[in-house]
């Protein structure tokens, strides 16, 4: 008896340091930012998006004199990125505009679906394995009301690959002579044509920054800035602002009457929306003038909100930069979980700004990951998106520290990092061998405080390399192996003992 208890506890105690050493395996690192724009063009507002083939796919609005363009690169690992496009150039005859450009994946017809802004809201749409090359985008529509200028669209798309957009633009009144409305449109599946605009914001209000959720059941979530003084032109309302939220459960045939979800604080902003594995709506966004990061939870598909929540272990960039342009942004993981994209500090004396990924569990969330911290430059309008079920992938701009303010003359760039997770591995599908091989971009020269990546080629593994499809490698699954290899010497070391302790009784 004696030995079948030393046996059971040896058993025991290795089976115990195992699964903490596999407990503690939460995801690696950030990879050092990358900077994915021309060192000698100002650029803004990117958008991200990711496919079925695990390819990333970024766009953002640039001005190169005499057009606004919209320019695209692409990538498989985060390192190697295609040579920058601009597959869509708008002469500036009326004066330059931000494409604010917007992408969404279609898995059915296998295309991207881009959405951007002159005056009006365009379409258009390429096969993803064709998107580099300008001319194979095919605008198809124009989606605002031509005698109105227009600004955001936001799209999203549910299982019959119906594409669901949110788009503003004005709606004057005698009381409000600049009020963007949110307006709701969609596309279906092989059709170039949309349904008629449904406005689902509250009347002579102004609209900004409208965030699309199409959940898992097909029902339709909207969030935005909202202010009752007006406002939405070039991006932003009058202060104060709130959240406003609507949601339809009929495909966006009908829409429940906005309402105000962050009535308990004095403004508002940056709204982002979620669902997560249990079910529940999850709603963030920026508390004002407290600058602290709220979360809501929905339990009922938001028929009702609980109180708002602070996040602990960061607070908003409000106080250091107070501008009025910014959002947040969330994607959800192959395991349910909310992952954020958000600007901040670490708290109401850090005189730094970083950018910030946190992570929700249906129960909590995670503390902070700092992505990049930033001294006197500031990043802004964070976009996230993941890939293969375990792989975020975060964009961002940054206002050089010389031109914060300075948009004419600022030298603003695109950045990118991507972080391995341990969610659940999605395998990609097979790349076809006719695909153009991707190039490594030119990475521009920037200040000190910022590290670049200049990919090279190495015989060492890459970074994020993952020799299998469910197998990543970390510190602590080095420790791990180490453990299992060691077993049978610990299991012939036992034996040894047990042979011991016979012969001596």
């Amino acid at each position: 008896m004696k030995v079948t208890g030393i046996l059971i506890l040896v058993v025991t105690l290795i089976s115990t340091i195992t699964t903490n050493i596999a407990g503690y395996n939460q995801g690696g690192t950030w990879s050092s930012p990358i900077q994915l724009s021309m060192a000698d063009q100002s650029a803004w507002f990117p958008a991200i998006e990711t496919d079925a083939y695990g390819t990333i796919h970024v766009v953002w609005s640039q001005n190169i004199a005499p057009n606004d363009t919209v320019m695209y690169t692409s990538s498989q690992d985060g390192l190697n990125w295609s040579p920058l496009n601009d597959i869509v150039a708008i002469p500036t005859d009326r004066g330059s505009e931000a494409t604010r450009p917007d992408l969404l994946y279609n898995p059915r017809s296998e295309t991207l679906n881009l959405s951007y802004h002159s005056y009006d809201i365009f379409t258009a749409e390429a096969s993803v394995r064709d998107a580099q090359n300008s001319s194979a985008w095919n605008t198809y529509a124009i989606v605002n009301d031509r005698s109105q200028n227009s600004y955001y669209s936001r799209s999203g798309i549910d299982s019959f690959c119906t594409q669901h957009m949110l788009v503003t633009w004005n709606v004057p009144t005698p009381a409000c002579q600049i009020c963007y409305h949110v307006f709701y449109r969609k596309r279906y599946f092989g059709e170039n044509t949309w349904t008629n605009p449904v406005d689902i914001s509250s009347p002579e209000t102004g609209s900004a920054k409208p965030f699309l959720l199409v959940d898992e059941e097909d029902h339709l979530h909207a969030i935005w800035e909202s202010s009752d003084i007006g406002g939405g032109s070039y991006g932003t309302v009058e202060r104060p602002s709130n959240i406003n939220y609507s949601k339809s459960e009929d495909g966006g045939e009908n829409w429940s009457e906005p309402i105000v979800i962050s009535a308990s604080v004095e403004e508002a902003k940056n709204p982002a929306i979620s669902t997560d594995m249990n079910g529940q709506l999850v709603a963030v966004w920026l508390g004002l003038p407290e600058d602290v990061i709220y979360y809501q939870l929905s339990t009922d598909g938001g028929d009702t909100w609980l109180d708002p929540t602070p996040l602990t272990g960061m607070v908003g960039g409000f106080t250091n930069y107070n501008s009025l342009l910014d959002t947040y942004s969330t994607s959800k993981d192959s395991d349910g979980n909310i992952h954020l994209a958000a600007n901040g500090r670490t708290n109401n004396r850090d005189r730094q700004l970083h950018l910030f990924h946190v992570t929700w569990n249906g129960i909590s969330w995670s503390e902070p990951d700092n992505v990049v911290t930033y001294t006197a430059a500031v990043p802004e309008w964070p976009q996230i998106a993941i890939s293969n079920g375990n792989r975020v992938h975060v964009v961002w701009f940054l206002r050089d520290d010389e031109h914060i303010w300075d948009t004419e003359n600022g030298k603003y760039s695109i950045w990118y990092a991507q972080l391995l997770t341990t969610a659940t591995y999605t395998p990609p599908k097979p790349i076809p061998t006719n695909t153009p091989e991707q190039v490594i971009a030119q990475t521009a020269d920037v200040k000190p405080t910022q590290t670049v990546v200049v990919p090279t080629q190495s015989a060492t593994a890459p970074f994020l390399y993952t020799p299998d499809n469910n197998i990543t490698y970390k510190e602590t699954q080095y420790i791990k192996i180490m453990a299992i290899a060691l077993l049978p010497t610990l299991v012939f070391i036992i034996l040894v003992f047990i042979f011991i302790f016979r012969r001596r009784r």
